[in-house]
């Protein structure tokens, strides 16, 4: 919070700044001295997905996250959503009309410096919280018999601890720890025979969006935010049971090409950019 609105009263006294792209609503509480010291500086603000609504943060975290959400979508110029789903919510609850912009994915398009493991599993990729439903795609790939590559921060919290120890003796599970190389990434998508999604909230999942480039099979969480961002291709579950049942039938979240093509078109960086210079310039 500090350091966001920091960072804007610094640009303000840059006498060439002509607009401020705020991500997130952390510094959002600073938005109104912003305009009143400068009137001339267009304030863009993604806001995310709804931080507000994630079940991670305590009560008081949720309600001041609330707040600076407020203070974003009434003193910017422009709000970003980076959802279709998120454009009522928005609406209802602020009157604004936001822009939908979602996120790239062919930046993870790169040469795999490792060799690929041998292309039988599926793949996951997440923060390892219940709102991501980690515990659910590990008991349907268990109920499946299905071989899964789980990458995640699973020491980062008692949730994380328990379903590693209770599922890493499981045949055919690896579950990792966090890999941020892009190359090392592209070797295990390259070599998995799906993606798994189990993201609940949060708008847009740039994980969703990187797997589109990777796999035609897409396997993901029943909710709003994932149907919009697939267009409502691939195929959806809810529960253990009903993932178990998808993994079982090999057609299941199968995209066809044309599809899949139009999709991954519509996350290249390229038009990402352009449309936050179109913004930025007004």
């Amino acid at each position: 919070m500090i350091y966001d609105a920091l960072g804007m009263v610094h640009a303000l006294f840059l006498r060439d700044t002509q607009a401020i792209l705020l991500l997130g609503c952390s510094g959002a509480w600073a938005l109104p001295f912003v305009r009143l010291l400068r009137s001339d500086v267009r304030i863009v603000t993604n806001i995310d997905g709804l931080e507000w609504r994630r079940e991670k943060f305590g009560r008081f975290a949720r309600s001041t996250l609330r707040v600076l959400e407020w203070f974003a979508c009434r003193c910017s110029h422009v709000i970003i959503a980076d959802n279709t789903a998120l454009v009522p919510v928005v609406r209802d609850l602020y009157g604004v009309e936001p822009v939908v912009v979602a996120y790239g994915g062919d930046h993870t398009i790169v040469s795999a410096t490792s060799p690929c493991p041998k292309a039988d599993y599926l793949l996951s990729i997440a923060r390892i919280e219940p709102e991501n439903n980690c515990h659910l795609i590990l008991e349907g790939c268990a109920r499946a018999r299905a071989p899964l590559v789980f990458v995640g921060n699973w020491s980062a919290s008692a949730y994380g601890r328990e379903l590693k120890a209770r599922y890493s003796g499981v045949e055919g599970f690896a579950l990792r720890d966090p890999i941020y190389d892009v190359t090392r990434l592209a070797a295990l998508r390259r070599g998995a025979v799906g993606y798994i999604h189990g993201h609940s909230v949060g708008g847009t999942n740039p994980s969703l969006v990187e797997a589109l480039f990777h796999s035609d099979r897409i396997l993901a969480f029943d909710c709003g935010f994932n149907r919009a961002t697939l267009d409502d291709a691939g195929a959806y579950f809810v529960n253990a049971d009903a993932l178990a049942g998808l993994i079982s039938d090999s057609g299941a979240g199968r995209i066809e090409r044309q599809r899949l093509e139009e999709l991954r078109d519509r996350y290249v960086w390229r038009r990402i950019s352009d449309e936050y210079v179109r913004l930025l310039l007004g």
